[in-house]
């Protein structure tokens, strides 16, 4: 591998790192956030007997690109999957600890999962974790990489404009205010 290769790799995975912490920090918060804030608007309704604006949705799975296609399909990426499989498959374990067996399964899921969404960032990930060589990998790899990172920053900047995200770091009478104007704005 060129030295600038493995500077670009060390580069990404160094990033994705810190975007999966926090994509991972945001979205704990997020989900308490947007969980309360459901809350408090049933409740609010309830209680003044009007209809929620909530409706039931679906969320989207995102559909994998003809980039992420091509990517898992090829050798690289199987062989860096096929090496994570082999350090973590419950069955190579039995020599370890429980709590060694139960990490290494948790990594296998995340893996298993990784792979089936054509998560690259993920996969990587892992394999930095388990010290899995990633130096086949191809410059598109990278470049895959690279645009899942921006996607997941991307998420991150969209969990931090969310009304449930504002809503969640204001005060009680702030927050009541906002519940308000979102439920009788639905009366009308």
């Amino acid at each position: 591998m060129n030295e600038f290769k493995q500077k670009y790799l060390r580069k990404l995975k160094h990033k994705a790192r810190q975007t999966n912490e926090e994509y991972e920090e945001t979205l704990e918060i997020f989900s308490e956030a947007k969980r309360e804030f459901i809350e408090a608007i049933l409740i609010y309704c309830q209680d003044r007997n009007i209809p929620s604006p909530l409706t039931e949705g679906k969320e989207d799975k995102k559909n994998s690109t003809k980039e992420e296609d091509e990517a898992f399909s090829e050798p690289e990426i199987k062989t860096v999957y096929k090496q994570i499989a082999i350090a973590t498959h419950p069955d190579k374990l039995l020599d370890l600890s429980e709590e060694d067996k139960e990490e290494r399964g948790s990594l296998f899921k995340k893996a298993a999962a990784a792979k089936g969404d054509k998560d690259l960032n993920e996969l990587t990930q892992i394999a930095a974790e388990l010290k899995i060589n990633l130096h086949e990998l191809k410059y598109a790899h990278l470049e895959l990489l690279e645009q899942q990172i921006k996607e997941k920053e991307e998420k991150i900047e969209e969990m931090h404009q969310d009304v449930a995200w504002h809503w969640y770091y204001l005060s009680s009478e702030q927050r009541l205010k906002v519940i308000s104007s979102i439920c009788e704005a639905e009366k009308t």
